[in-house]
């Protein structure tokens, strides 16, 4: 795996060079943003003092245009951990940050007289189904995720599932407002034995854009290849199994008026004719609950304001990256089912700063279907675990938010409240984030 990453990276570098004589153009984007929460302390009298906590994450995105012909393309992805443990003044010794590479890639573009053919050679998660990157790339509209699910992870943003591989993508685009791609790579899945295996994936795309309808879509299936049999011999490759991923992006009408925005999709179906169940507990031959991904959004346009209405249930590795959600994440939530209702104008002003406000009001409920099995009737199991999912597991969060432009960029700013914390540990149910986006 290593030997074709290192492939692919060559050959990008080497994509990118045919180009190198003619004089680039350079856009950028760059954000960071910062995590305010606090966390009780008790000290040597036995009193409790409040010990604030500072997390911070930080993109960078680049893109080389060489006259049209060849695009080079990097996004890389910085999240730190508590920056005033201790001190941040002191050397620990020890790493205070992770590092991620979002997207490095270089694209070949050639444009005939009725359509244009982009093929491209990549590492990282490139144009992922969920996020509008695809969309905004091919025909440069402007965004239309929901504001419920925005990530700081960079361009691409929360997304349906994790894809992250090294391969290449060919994308046809036509004259008329229609566009299809195919995306050949290879990763990496974790099995149920906490082992690697090699996978390759092929993920076949279509997508549409009209003045009152934009749609997206995106279905592929990845095939795990072993490396030892069932004696356990090594062998070339042994196919057990072969994982099925689906995603689909709608908006009927438009971003400036009443619409409907709707995303569904899974991350993983697991087709295996030997075995129903896995070691951990997720079924094969059908689509899991908790790694489905539903979020149905009527937006309604006012004079003076939008009013948002997302029903959602969203996999726990999508959520932890989502600004509105990531406070009700932790390692054990598998998926989060509830209700989002927001409301947003950009019509304020302050002077001559126009400025944009609003509030979400999100009520969810971690791992719905944790405890519930076939052999059960539903009304039973909400019976027996009403009051573990209202004092355990619900969440009501309210969180007003605002941006500003400043400096050339925008400043937003957010703070939630979560309302089921509150009684029992009101230090960390505050969360205030504040970050910075800009074009460079």
């Amino acid at each position: 795996m290593k030997k074709l990453l290192c492939s692919i990276l060559g050959g990008i570098l080497a994509f990118s060079g045919m180009k190198a004589l003619a004089m680039p153009y350079f856009t950028g984007y760059t954000g960071i943003l910062a995590d305010f929460t606090a966390k009780a302390k008790e000290n040597s009298d036995a009193l409790i003092n409040i010990d604030p906590v500072m997390e911070s994450q930080a993109f960078f995105a680049g893109q080389l245009d060489f006259s049209g012909k060849v695009l080079v393309r990097g996004e890389f992805y910085l999240r730190t951990g508590d920056l005033l443990k201790d001190s941040i003044f002191v050397d620990s010794g020890e790493y205070n940050a992770d590092f991620r590479i979002e997207e490095f890639s270089g694209t070949w573009v050639n444009a005939r007289p009725s359509s244009t053919h982009f093929l491209s050679l990549f590492m990282g998660s490139f144009e992922p189904i969920g996020s509008d990157v695809f969309l905004r790339r091919y025909f440069s509209i402007q965004p239309q995720t929901s504001l419920f699910t925005r990530s700081w992870r960079g361009i691409n943003g929360a997304s349906m599932y994790n894809v992250y591989g090294a391969g290449i993508s060919y994308v046809l685009r036509f004259d008329r407002p229609h566009a299809a791609g195919l995306n050949v790579y290879f990763n990496q899945l974790e099995n149920d034995d906490g082992m690697f295996t090699n996978v390759l994936t092929a993920d076949g795309r279509y997508a549409c854009v009209f003045p009152n309808f934009t749609l997206d879509v995106s279905a592929g299936v990845g095939i795990p290849m072993e490396t030892t049999d069932d004696s356990g011999s090594n062998v070339i490759a042994v196919v057990r199994t072969i994982n099925l991923h689906a995603g689909l992006s709608m908006l009927a009408g438009n971003r400036y008026t009443s619409s409907f925005f709707m995303q569904a999709g899974f991350g993983s179906l697991i087709l295996n004719p030997s075995a129903q169940v896995s070691t951990t507990g997720k079924k094969y031959n059908a689509i899991n609950f908790e790694d489905l991904y539903i979020l149905l959004e009527p937006r309604i346009g006012f004079r003076q304001f939008q009013l948002n209405v997302a029903l959602f249930n969203i996999p726990g590795e999508s959520m932890r990256n989502m600004i509105y959600l990531s406070s009700m994440y932790d390692s054990g939530t598998s998926n989060v089912l509830g209700l989002n209702i927001s409301a947003v104008t950009d019509m304020l002003y302050l002077k001559n700063t126009n400025f944009t406000f609003g509030i979400h009001t999100t009520a969810a409920i971690r791992n719905p279907l944790e405890g519930f099995s076939g052999d059960i009737k539903f009304s039973e199991y909400m019976a027996q675990s009403l009051q573990d999912i209202l004092l355990n597991r619900t969440d009501i969060n309210i969180t007003p938010f605002v941006s500003v432009p400043v400096f050339g960029g925008m400043l937003s700013s957010s703070m939630s409240i979560r309302i089921m914390q509150f009684a029992s540990e009101w230090q960390r149910a505050i969360k205030l984030s504040v970050g910075f986006k800009t074009q460079i």
